[in-house]
């Protein structure tokens, strides 16, 4: 047959055919039943049309070679050419006889075989027929599949509807058997939806997954646009977090560092309610394991909230948006303006009450005599007692402060007035924030620490008996 197409050495790869009139040419020659197999093989080394090679790949007389080329991209097209079934008769092993085995019956042929453990080069072909066959109904081989296909690879599979179909039948059917990296997988594939993805999490364990620190960025930076936006699917964010262990959260942080969209006012108050509600749960669920480990081995345990709670680095997650968007780790002290920063804190309700977790705050320059003078004298024009207050008892200040000093020193301006404050709290019934002065030379207070200026330590006191 006259093609219009210069015939070339099989071996010899040619240039690639793009003349439209070329191309239609060889598609027509790839479509006849009774094109030579050698000449299939050109023609598929003369185009990178996908019409024209689909032809090539479901033409009857391709030749075992061509077909096991042909079924890197286009395995569904392969799996239905009638000369398929034959040359499988022909075949006692090798890659023609598992993939036809593979698309017949999937369930059969990973009983029988390890995906796993098959080469490389051959896998990859396997686990693309296993996908498309229509006989695939069990979801393990599916997360199998997933982890060996990359989105791409699966994606172009995909674009064919009843395979999708099929698919999406077996993963929505058994959406609480998936392992986090499989649904996740699903879903930016959107074979699972986000509700489908949220029903998976409900039933799966706190802490059991660590994702690498792409994908856990990136799914925490979207759900919490798409949370902001709507207002919808805070729960999603909430369980993918919990299923995660917590130390995941600093890979989130240091994105959040360097990401200024991150740390609005609008991020942190998500933060600071993921916080607050993963506290709440931690410490009724480590108060009820105590009780729990009371009645079964008859002694009380010593429990603590610590670095492997989420709670813990989610504190850490809300001080760093705070001392990033003050730039704190940047400024000089005396360049530091602690009313804006008392703002952030007082806009969340760290200034009542923080939780257990110490404030992450810090002022390097602190250690030197000239920024303590610094400091004091920031305390002291604060306009807000309530803000003076905060910073002198939050624990990121020294514990010590000299009393006998000059009236005119700022230290000593500074004890005199947490002082009068003392005086109005004694007066009024509240706590003071010191109760001795060391009169020892030189003479000093100790203030008392505290988490916040309303702090109830036993609102998380969890070994409560």
């Amino acid at each position: 047959m006259n093609s219009g197409v210069t015939s070339v050495n099989a071996s010899q790869p040619p240039q690639p055919v793009n003349d439209a009139s070329d191309v239609e040419a060889l598609y027509l020659e790839a479509m006849q039943p009774d094109t030579e197999p050698r000449r299939l093989q050109e023609i598929w080394w003369s185009t990178k049309s996908t019409r024209v090679r689909k032809a090539v790949a479901s033409n009857p007389n391709c030749d075992a070679n061509t077909m096991r080329m042909a079924a890197r991209l286009y395995i569904k097209e392969v799996m239905n050419n009638p000369s398929f079934k034959m040359l499988n008769l022909f075949q006692e092993e090798g890659e023609i006889k598992d993939l036809y085995e593979a698309y017949s019956n999937p369930q059969t042929f990973s009983n029988s075989r390890n995906l796993h453990a098959i080469k490389s080069n051959r896998r990859f072909n396997i686990a693309r027929t296993l996908l498309v066959s229509p006989n695939l109904s069990s979801w393990i081989i599916l997360g199998e599949i997933c982890s060996h296909l990359n989105k791409a690879e699966f994606s172009r599979e995909m674009k064919d509807q009843k395979v999708r179909y099929n698919v999406t039948k077996v993963a929505k059917n058994n959406l609480r058997e998936f392992r986090l990296p499989t649904l996740l997988f699903l879903f930016q594939n959107e074979i699972i939806g986000i509700s489908d993805l949220d029903e998976a999490l409900e039933t799966t364990g706190t802490s059991e997954f660590m994702s690498s620190k792409g994908a856990y960025t990136n799914f925490i930076t979207d759900r919490a646009s798409e949370y902001l936006s709507t207002g919808s699917n805070y729960n999603i964010l909430y369980n993918f977090l919990r299923v995660h262990q917590a130390n995941n959260i600093r890979d989130f942080i240091k994105k959040v560092k360097v990401t200024p969209e991150l740390q609005n006012d609008a991020h942190l108050n998500l933060y600071t309610r993921l916080y607050r509600d993963f506290l709440d749960t931690e410490v009724l669920l480590k108060r009820k394991d105590r009780q729990t480990n009371k009645t079964l081995y008859g002694y009380n345990t010593w429990i603590s909230l610590g670095d492997s709670d989420h709670s813990y680095h989610l504190s850490d997650l809300v001080w760093a948006v705070i001392s990033t968007r003050n730039n704190m780790s940047e400024t000089k002290l005396e360049d530091l303006d602690l009313s804006a920063l008392y703002s952030d804190i007082s806009s969340i309700g760290f200034h009542t009450d923080y939780g257990p977790h110490k404030c992450e705050l810090k002022f390097p320059e602190l250690r030197f005599l000239t920024g303590r003078n610094v400091m004091c004298q920031k305390l002291l024009k604060l306009q807000s007692d309530e803000a003076f207050e905060f910073f002198m008892t939050c624990g990121i200040l020294w514990e010590e402060w000299y009393a006998g000093g000059h009236q005119d020193n700022p230290e000593t301006r500074v004890v005199a007035r947490i002082n009068q404050i003392n005086e109005k709290r004694f007066k009024s019934g509240q706590k003071v924030h010191y109760n001795t002065t060391v009169l020892d030379y030189p003479a000093h207070i100790h203030i008392s620490e505290c988490n916040g200026l309303l702090y109830d330590p036993r609102n998380y006191n969890l070994n409560v008996n």
